[in-house]
Parts: C-alpha cells; sequence; structure tokens
C-alpha cells in the first residue's frame, strides 16, 4: 500500500508515512490534531461525472433498476 507525505494546510506540519488509500484521503493532523483531506489526492482520485443537459438525456438508455 502507498505511503504519503502531506503537509497540513492548518498548521503546516509535515505528516509522513500516511496511507490515505484506508481513509478516502483524510489524515489528523500530528501536531495540532485537525482533521483534514488532503486536495491533491481527492483531485486524483475524484470520480468525474458528466454533467448532463435535459437534450442530452434522450441519447442515453434507460436501465432498469437493480
Amino acid at each position: 500500500m502507498k505511503q504519503y507525505d502531506i503537509t497540513c494546510p492548518i498548521c503546516g506540519t509535515l505528516n509522513k508515512g500516511l496511507y490515505l488509500d484506508e481513509t478516502g484521503g483524510w489524515m489528523i493532523c500530528e501536531h495540532c490534531n485537525t482533521e483534514v483531506m488532503d486536495g491533491e489526492y481527492a483531485r486524483t482520485h475524484a470520480m468525474k461525472i458528466p454533467l448532463l443537459r435535459l437534450d442530452q438525456l434522450a441519447q442515453y438508455p434507460a436501465r432498469e433498476a437493480v
């Protein structure tokens, strides 16, 4: 599992060896105990959802509920 070294955006302390994959990008700073999400991790691991207009909905077939 990959480890990350993240600087706390609140106090500027470098937090080393964090397993952000387990926590979904969240961490608790070792110095100020603030719970924050790393912005860079969130940007690189976020899922992109398409933005559709009502006129575009006709192009997509209806799916049955599972």
